[in-house]
């Protein structure tokens, strides 16, 4: 998975060096992951189904209005405790979205994305591994943007991720944005 992600972003940041004058973007971003489940209901054991997702992205608008857009998320690690140890799973994956903007202001702007996500996860118990699962789902997103100079935005966004082994999953994130 390491390579995988090095080869992404070396082969992203080229693209937009080649690219830069054509309305390019990179971007970090960081904020809470929520995983939608009901495996802990009626169950005598304690549910974390939340915590700290980030994600590096970068993009093409390729109007004022429509772009496309790649990222990598990292969701985090999602644990449930009880009398036979803490089991974990951990979710990440790469999304492919189009995205509409709305330029409300010459600073602020509204955008939504939907697209796909091809997600991993890996599940242990008490530390021993115990499988791994993958999939590619429907996501979509709404966010605004408001430009700080002429090359950086802030950026904050809600996003959906669809039925990843069988949960939704949910981030809402805030970010710095880099035009080229």
């Amino acid at each position: 998975m390491k390579k995988i992600l090095f080869t992404f972003v070396l082969t992203m940041l080229s693209a937009q060096v080649v690219d830069a004058a054509s309305g390019s973007y990179a971007g970090v971003s960081a904020g809470q992951s929520r995983l939608s489940s009901d495996a802990c209901d009626g169950l005598p054991i304690s549910c974390d189904f939340s915590d700290t997702g980030w994600k590096i992205f970068v993009g093409y608008q390729a109007t004022k209005n429509f772009g496309l857009e790649v990222s990598f998320i990292d969701f985090g690690e999602f644990t449930a405790t009880g009398p036979g140890g803490t089991a974990t799973i951990e979710f990440s994956g790469f999304s492919f979205v189009g995205t509409g903007t709305v330029p409300v202001s010459e600073r602020f702007g509204l955008f939504g994305k939907v697209g796909l996500l091809g997600w991993d996860s890996e599940a242990h118990l008490s530390g021993i591994w115990l499988g791994e699962d993958d999939g590619t789902e429907l996501t979509y997103g709404v966010g605004a943007t408001v430009k700080v100079t002429e090359h950086v935005d802030i950026r904050v966004e809600w996003e959906q991720f669809a039925d990843l082994d069988e949960d939704d999953m949910r981030l809402l994130s805030a970010g710095v944005v880099l035009s080229f």
